[in-house]
C-alpha cells in the first residue's frame, strides 16, 4: 500500500505498530482529533512524500520523525494546535525537497523564521497564515535562482 487516507477518523487514538512497516508515499490524516504521538509511527516511513496532519490537535512532537522524511514534498500542519514547538534547524535542513509547507496558525508566538528555510530550494507554496508575530524573515536572498520555484506565500 502506498496511499492511505484516514480523513476524519475520530476514533483513532494511536497508529498501530504495523503501520511502520508500510511503504507509504501518501498519508492523509486530517481531522483525526483523537490521534496522539504520531512521531514514532512516521519515523520509518522514509518514502513518504505527502503528509497532511491538518486539524489534528494532539499530534505532539514531530522533530524526530520529520528528520527521517527526506523525500517529503508536501507538509500540512495547519490547525494542529498542540504541535510542540518549531522543528529545529537541523530537522528543517533535511526537508530540502519540500514544495508545500503550511504551518499552524497556533504558532502565533513565532517571531522569526529559522535560517534553515533557505534549504527549501523546491518550495512553491509557503503558508504562514495566522503566524501574526513574525517580524524577522531569514537572511535569504529571496530573489536568487534557488527560490525561483516559490509561487505563493501567505503571511496574513
Amino acid at each position: 500500500m502506498v496511499h492511505l487516507d484516514l480523513s476524519g477518523c475520530l476514533g483513532i487514538e494511536k497508529l498501530p505498530e504495523s503501520f511502520r512497516e508500510l511503504n507509504l508515499v501518501h498519508l492523509n490524516l486530517p481531522n483525526c482529533a483523537s490521534v496522539k504521538g504520531v512521531s514514532e509511527s512516521l519515523r520509518d516511513l522514509t518514502n513518504l512524500q505527502y503528509l497532511n496532519l491538518s486539524y489534528c490537535p494532539n499530534i505532539g512532537e514531530l522533530s524526530i520523525s520529520l528528520s527521517s522524511l527526506k523525500e517529503l514534498r508536501y507538509l500540512n500542519l495547519s490547525f494542529s494546535s498542540y504541535l510542540e514547538g518549531w522543528p529545529s534547524a537541523d530537522v528543517l535542513g533535511t526537508l530540502n525537497k519540500l514544495e508545500y509547507l503550511n504551518l499552524p496558525s497556533e504558532l502565533s508566538v513565532l517571531r522569526k523564521l529559522p535560517e534553515a528555510l533557505g534549504s527549501f530550494t523546491e518550495l512553491k507554496y509557503l503558508h504562514l497564515s495566522g503566524c501574526r508575530r513574525i517580524i524577522v524573515l531569514p537572511k535569504i536572498n529571496w530573489e536568487a535562482k534557488k527560490f525561483g520555484a516559490l509561487r505563493f506565500i501567505t503571511l496574513l
